[in-house]
């Protein structure tokens, strides 16, 4: 919607926590925008979104981001509804996983690219591994674990 990047649905998929449903980019697909990038976005569409060489109606100046988009531990913060509601976020345990063969590793979940699972081995070393290789088993916990609104550490 240019000019209001407050009822942008591009800003609010942006800004809205990544286990909510629609999120951008979605959870295990890419890192989030940085507070400087989110801003950006923010700005381009108050100055009404310029695509091709058309652009919308600029929003009024009292709305400009500058003077209502404010941030706090790197979440959106807003005036109407509160401070946003903390993730609690969990450093990945080690678990055993298992693949449709019974072989067993001991590895850490740090999540799900195109089908591959990113698995920590203990020497280290990060390693995808097909999804549909492991146990159902195993498949279902990482299913689990992709479903919890339950965020993994930061560098995930």
């Amino acid at each position: 919607m240019p000019g209001d990047w407050d009822a942008s649905y591009l800003f609010v998929t942006l800004v809205m926590p990544r286990h909510e449903k629609g999120a951008m980019p979605p959870k295990n697909k890419g890192e989030s925008l940085t507070e400087k990038e989110i801003r950006t976005v923010a700005e381009w569409i108050h100055e009404g979104a310029k695509i091709d060489g058309e652009k919308g109606k600029p929003g009024p100046e009292n709305w400009h981001p500058d003077r209502l988009l404010k941030f706090k531990d790197g979440r959106v913060v807003t005036e109407q509804f509160g401070e946003a509601p903390k993730v609690k976020k969990v450093e990945a345990k080690w678990e055993i996983w298992s693949n449709k063969e019974g072989k067993k590793i001991t590895a850490r979940f740090h999540g799900l690219v195109k089908d591959k699972v990113d698995f920590e081995l203990k020497n280290g070393k990060r390693v995808s591994y097909p999804l549909e290789q492991l146990s159902a088993e195993s498949q279902a916990r990482i299913q689990g674990l992709i479903d919890s609104p339950v965020m993994m550490s930061e560098d995930d």
